[in-house]
This record gives C-alpha cells, sequence and structure tokens, in this order.
C-alpha cells in the first residue's frame, strides 16, 4: 500500500510541476491546476460539423484496413469475423466503413416474387428499379380490392342477364327438338319414351296406354316380335342421341365461359390499363400483368361468391381483407428487396 501512496505522490507532484505549480505533499491541489478554461473564440471552427472527419477509429489500423479489404472483394465465399472485447466499438466500425462504401455505389434494384400461374411451385422473381416493388404490391392489392366490387356488378347487368338467357334457350331448345321429335317418331310406331328416376326408357302402348310387361306378354307373339323390332329401332336411335348430350354440354358450358370471358374482360379493362401505364418501361412486369387478367378471366367465378362485395356497398380503401382472402392470395406481390 505505502508504495502505491508513493507512486500517487510522486504522479501528483510531476503534474504540479509540469503544470507550473508547486505544492507541498498532503495540502489540497490548487483550483487553476484541476481545471482549464478554453475561451470558444480561440477554437478555428464554428460548430463540430465544420471538422474533416476522423480517419477512423484510434488505434485501430489493421482492423480498418482488413474490413476495407474485405469489402473490395466482389467474389463469393468471403466472409468478415469481427473479434474484440464487449464495448470495443467493432458493431459499429463495420457498420460505419460498409455505409460509406454504400454510399459510393449505386443504388441496388428492388426484388420481389409473384405467382408463376402456369406453375404455382415455381414463382416468378421480378426486378425492379428501387422504390417500385412496393408500389407494384400495394398496386395489386387495390386491384383484388377493386375487382371484387366491380366484377359482381358487372355480372347483375340486364345486357349479361339476357345474353346468359339465349345460350341457356338456344341448349334447351335443340334437345327439347331432338328428344320431340324422337318421341313423335316413336309414337307413330306406338312407341312412349318415359323419363323415370334412372335416364329415359321406351315402352309400348296400345289404346293410349303403356303396356305393362304381363299386358306385352298376351299379345300375339308375331305382334310381340314387331314391337320389339320397332323397339330396338327406336333404342339405336335414343342411344346415339344420348351420346351427342355430353357434347350439347362441352358447348353449352364453353359459350358459358365465352360470355364470362368477356363480360370480364369489358369489366376489368380500363383497371387493367391504369395498371399497366404506370410499368410500361418493365416488360418482366408487363408479362406478369398480362397474365394476371388472364388468370382472372379464366377463374372470375372466385369474384363471383357470396364474400364479394357488391358494387358500392364498400370502397376500395379496405384492400387488405381482399389480400387476406386465400382465394385472392396467388395476387399478393411479396417484397423481398
Amino acid at each position: 500500500m505505502t508504495e502505491v501512496t508513493e507512486l500517487r505522490d510522486a504522479d501528483a507532484t510531476a503534474a504540479g510541476t509540469a503544470a507550473g505549480g508547486a505544492f507541498e505533499l498532503g495540502r489540497p491541489v490548487p483550483v487553476p491546476l484541476l481545471y482549464r478554461r478554453c475561451d470558444p473564440a480561440e477554437l478555428p471552427f464554428a460548430v463540430c460539423t465544420d471538422l474533416e472527419e476522423a480517419p477512423g477509429p484510434i488505434g485501430q489500423e489493421r482492423a480498418v484496413e482488413a474490413v476495407q479489404f474485405a469489402i473490395r472483394m466482389r467474389h463469393k465465399g468471403y466472409n468478415v469475423y469481427a473479434l474484440g472485447a464487449r464495448g470495443s466499438g467493432r458493431h459499429s466500425l463495420v457498420e460505419q466503413l460498409l455505409r460509406h462504401k454504400a454510399e459510393t455505389e449505386p443504388t441496388p434494384p428492388d426484388w420481389c416474387y409473384v405467382n408463376n400461374f402456369a406453375d404455382p411451385q415455381r414463382p416468378h422473381c421480378l426486378q425492379l428499379p428501387s422504390g417500385r416493388a412496393t408500389g407494384l404490391s400495394v398496386a395489386m392489392k387495390r386491384l383484388v380490392g377493386e375487382l371484387r366490387a366491380s366484377l359482381p356488378a358487372a355480372f347483375e347487368r340486364d345486357e349479361y342477364r339476357a345474353r346468359r338467357e339465349v345460350i341457356e334457350q338456344q341448349f334447351k331448345q335443340r334437345s327439347e327438338q331432338t328428344f320431340g321429335a324422337l318421341q313423335r317418331r316413336a309414337e307413330a310406331r306406338k312407341i312412349t319414351l318415359l323419363r323415370t328416376p334412372t335416364g329415359l326408357a321406351l315402352a309400348p302402348k296400345r289404346d293410349g296406354k303403356v303396356l305393362t310387361s304381363e299386358m306385352f306378354e298376351e299379345l300375339p307373339a308375331a305382334e310381340r316380335e314387331g314391337v320389339e323390332h320397332e323397339l330396338e329401332g327406336i333404342q339405336s336411335e335414343l342411344d346415339a342421341i344420348m351420346q351427342q348430350v355430353p357434347q350439347w354440354e362441352r358447348e353449352h358450358r364453353e359459350a358459358v365461359r365465352d360470355l364470362n370471358r368477356e363480360t370480364t374482360s369489358f369489366a376489368i379493362a380500363h383497371l387493367m390499363e391504369e395498371l399497366r401505364a404506370g410499368y410500361r418501361d418493365l416488360s418482366e412486369v408487363a408479362e406478369y400483368l398480362d397474365a394476371v387478367e388472364h388468370d382472372v378471366k379464366e377463374n372470375v367465378d372466385d369474384f363471383l361468391g357470396p364474400s364479394s362485395p357488391q358494387a358500392g356497398t364498400q370502397p376500395p380503401a379496405g384492400l387488405e381483407a381482399a389480400s387476406d382472402d386465400g382465394r385472392f392470395r396467388r395476387y399478393q406481390v411479396n417484397v423481398i428487396v
């Protein structure tokens, strides 16, 4: 303990001598030796920002050189590991050097993932100029919200209902005419066409009444053979007609789909045009929007479900609800950078 005290006293004596003063051991140190007033007028700057930045952390030249060398490496597979005591400022040092370097580099592009409608397991990655990916994400949410309002309204219009009714009547008329002609030919041969729970059936008829199996067996043999021959002929015609029914139904469904596509195309044309106007300079985004429009036309029923708002009942401001619906998740833009 004595040695420590002597060293401290010696240091104090040296400090006092260096400051141009003298004092005795064991007496209080004079105030002028403990405090020096700095006159701001003597400083060569007005504010600290006028001073040049320090070249780097003092005493860390090797660390700074190593990090700067690592930053200049442009190939993959190289890493930097900064080791130092807690509170040594290694994190702030590395971040400072990286930020300084980043300020001299061109601004990197935005990256986002969008749905691949042809193969959902392989999403597309789009590159956009800095700051535009978020705008695309917001625009797609707004588009879905607008479609959920405008499409149900388009399919409720009288024009659509009238055209849909024409298609239904054409299909019904073709069926009625074909089966009506077969019924008339069968009636001419004393055979009636019956509708049963399992489908259509043929039965002989006499005096306006359908013959039961017992009554048919009571007919003379020659007459029974004639009736069976007539039944076989009509049955062949019926089978041929029934084979055409699936094709008629496909044509009917395709006619309805064509009408729905046309109605959808007309309803969304102005919305898609407004959206495309902001991305005409980006070919990849333009192709993506084309795919979106095609998918909407092919899956318009998703927008016509019971949960879709009717036109005018919900403002487009509630865009978040549109993106939360699982049916429309495929239209989300996932911004990565």
